[in-house]
C-alpha cells in the first residue's frame, strides 16, 4: 500500500468523526466499499502537468486506496469539485448517525446537552465549546 494522500478541509468535529468512523488511523485510511472510497475510486485521475498539492495544517490527510487499474503512484488527484462530493458526503453521513442514534432520545431523556456530549465521546469527537456548539446546530 502506498503512503499517497489526498487532503480535505473538514471542521474539526467533522474530521474527528470521519476519522474515528473510519477506524481510527491518521492518515484516515478508506473503508473498503465504503461511499467515500467509490467516490474516489470515480473521480481520481492522473494529475495536471504542473500541479502540485495544496493543502494546509488543519487539513484531514487521506489515504488514496489501490483500485484495480489506479495505481496510487499515478492516479493521486482529486479534482476540487471531487473533494467537495466528498465532503458533503462525510457531512451527510454524519447528520443521518447523529439524527438516527439521537431522535428518539429526547422522548426517554430531556438532557439532550447530556446526549450530546455522550454521543461526541462515543463517536472520537473532542467535547469542548465550538464542537459541542457545532454538533448542537447540526443537531437542530
Amino acid at each position: 500500500m502506498s503512503n499517497i494522500c489526498f487532503y480535505i478541509s473538514l471542521p474539526q468535529y467533522l474530521a474527528q468523526w470521519f476519522i474515528n468512523d473510519q477506524g481510527g488511523e491518521y492518515p484516515v485510511k478508506l473503508r473498503r466499499g465504503s461511499i467515500e472510497a467509490k467516490i474516489v475510486e470515480t473521480f481520481v485521475q492522473t494529475p495536471p502537468k504542473n500541479e502540485s498539492p495544496v493543502f494546509s495544517d488543519d487539513d484531514t490527510a487521506v489515504l488514496i486506496p489501490h483500485f484495480r487499474g489506479k495505481d496510487p503512484v499515478f492516479y493521486n488527484y482529486l479534482s476540487p469539485i471531487a473533494k467537495d462530493a466528498i465532503c458533503e458526503t462525510i457531512r451527510n453521513r454524519f447528520d443521518i448517525e447523529l439524527f438516527n442514534d439521537l431522535f428518539s432520545l429526547p422522548l426517554i431523556h430531556n438532557r439532550i446537552d447530556m446526549m450530546l456530549e455522550a454521543w461526541m465521546q462515543c463517536h472520537g469527537i473532542e467535547i469542548n465549546d465550538t464542537n459541542w456548539h457545532a454538533v448542537a446546530k447540526r443537531y437542530q
